[in-house]
């Protein structure tokens, strides 16, 4: 479409110009006059044009208040012109074309997830309590226009996460009224989509499970931190109400009496704090995947392993074990055989004894992955060599293990005796830990572990894990460059030997102040490599857990 402006009605199409307009020559020769007081010539010529100027700046100004009103028009129409368009372009943009259902999916990605992270509750602020219970990001969309609105507002899936944090409720200026309304609102909008919900309450604790409890058949992931428990009662009301529960996270503190949960006929997942005699009433016999965290009513200790007792079906169990109250001469007897799959222990422990009477206690005949790390940020647990060996014997680790992960105090000779027994590993996870309570502690990953997983064609049948397709390393950099290349290039040849669409992934990372500097050389080559599609590599600096 095309347009052409006629100005020929256009009051600005005739121009006017008084005849009384001087030249420059003229005002210049009248400013000469004046400054050195001279007379000028014809001086009647001179007073009839002052006399005449007058009503030729009337002339000037109702020209000038004309083409105001005239451009003032102009650039109304242009405005509109320019929404116009805008509008036009807007109307033809892409987004218009998604379904409601694409929609809502993009919608959904603007969750901020970590507010809604049902495992790990992340700390907050109340401002960001406030907006997380009013559901801001949704709200925000809901303003672009009338589509987004119906979609932000009437789409069940976007309101199936609620997480509330009282205890932040007194410094959020917000009457906790207007609070709970919040709350009320956003579970009812979710309908009867089935619901994440996350309750970390110490005040108003009866009036926010009062709200919940009214959605107990939608409940699929929840996690419960009530400071007074559950005084109520409301829990207990639940009786055959949690058929969608899949996942629990509690206190049992928290819980108290309260066996309503032994009744959820999908709970698979379960993450609890605190003591285990009696263990909670749930239903065991189902859990496949659980977290049991150690507290100051963990008595004994090590007691949490005797839930592996209770759980047949049980694939994953992590364990949060504070051992340092264990004494060295103490004998646990405990003696449990158990067909996991996976088993985690983040250890706080202070002597080798803790973790070695761990490893005695145990047979794991089906193990697929197992992890040592340390609980938090406490001091890295010691690795105990010889009883993690007689583990490994007897649960035949070198028919099943396949990951392994040791972030504890150990040695490059113990790790390689430990890697002897695992010829079936596929990952490895390791970690320099040097203690100052420990005299012979030092790093693990140097320059003799690198050569000694280094895979060489001459002697291929002296290579330990000769399966390993990913290592996650992190280091205070004591190995050299040199060293950690050829253990990369030889693992990258041994898959390509072994004859597998496999890449070979590394992990590195490094602790901060690092002792010195990945060189550019060796950047380069790896660089080289995962361009190539030989490598999967990540280099990165360590980030501690607060």
């Amino acid at each position: 479409m095309t347009s052409t402006v006629d100005c020929s009605g256009c009051p600005c199409h005739s121009s006017y110009t008084s005849s009384l307009l001087s030249t420059e020559a003229e005002i210049s020769r009248m400013k000469a006059f004046s400054r050195f007081g001279i007379l000028p010539p014809q001086p009647s010529v001179l007073k009839a044009k002052i006399l005449a100027v007058p009503a030729e700046l009337e002339r000037y100004d109702a020209k000038l208040r004309k083409l105001e009103k005239e451009m003032l028009r102009m650039a109304s129409e242009r405005h509109s012109l320019a929404s116009y368009a805008a509008s036009c372009r807007s109307a033809l943009a892409p987004i218009h074309r998604l379904p409601n259902e694409i929609l809502a999916n993009i919608f959904a990605l603007c969750i901020p997830q970590e507010l809604y992270n049902v495992y790990d509750l992340t700390e907050s602020t109340p401002e960001q309590e406030v907006d997380c219970i009013s559901h801001r990001h949704l709200l925000q969309l809901a303003q672009v226009c009338a589509r987004w609105h119906r979609i932000a507002m009437g789409t069940p899936q976007l309101w199936s996460s609620i997480a509330v944090r009282s205890d932040l409720w007194s410094e959020c200026g917000i009457s906790p009224e207007t609070l709970l309304a919040l709350v009320e609102a956003a579970l009812d909008r979710g309908q009867n989509c089935p619901l994440t919900l996350i309750i970390r309450a110490s005040e108003h604790v009866e009036s926010i499970l009062e709200l919940a409890t009214r959605h107990a058949h939608r409940w699929r992931s929840v996690n419960l931190n009530l400071a007074h428990g559950d005084r109520g009662g409301h829990l207990s009301n639940l009786a055959n109400k949690l058929d969608q529960l899949t996942e629990l996270y509690f206190d049992v503190a928290d819980l108290g009496e309260v066996d309503v949960f032994f009744e959820a006929p999908r709970l698979k997942t379960i993450v609890f704090l605190g003591s285990i005699a009696p263990p909670p009433k749930i239903p065991w016999a189902q859990i496949e995947f659980c977290t049991h965290v150690s507290d100051q009513t963990t008595n004994p200790p090590y007691s949490p392993l005797n839930l592996l007792l209770l759980t047949p079906k049980m694939e994953s169990f992590n364990f949060r074990l504070d051992l340092r109250d264990c004494h060295p001469d103490e004998h646990w007897n405990v003696d449990i055989s158990s067909d996991l799959r996976r088993i985690d222990f983040e250890i706080a422990a202070d002597t080798v004894d803790a973790v070695g009477q761990l490893f005695d206690s145990l047979k794991l005949p089906c193990l697929e992955t197992l992890t040592v790390t340390p609980f938090w940020v406490t001091e890295p647990p010691l690795w105990h060599t010889e009883r993690f060996l007689s583990l490994a014997s007897r649960s035949g680790f070198s028919r099943h293990l396949t990951f392994l992960g040791i972030h504890a105090i150990i040695t490059d000779t113990e790790l390689l005796r430990c890697l002897h027994v695992l010829p079936m590993l596929e990952i490895l996870s390791i970690a320099d830990y040097i203690s100052a309570g420990v005299g012979n502690s030092s790093p693990v990953i140097t320059d003799m572990l690198l050569q000694a997983l280094t895979y060489r064609t001459d002697a291929p049948s002296l290579l330990k894990i000769p399966l390993l397709r990913y290592v996650h390393i992190t280091s205070h950099l004591d190995f050299s460059d040199a060293a950690f290349v050829e253990f990369i290039e030889s693992r990258v040849d041994r898959l390509w030997d072994l004859d597998t669409d496999v890449r070979f992934q590394a992990h590195l990372q490094w602790y901060s102040p690092a002792k010195r500097e990945i060189s550019e050389e060796t950047r380069d080559r790896l660089t080289e490599m995962v361009e190539a599609g030989e490598l999967c590599f990540r280099i990165c600096q360590y980030k501690e857990r607060s």
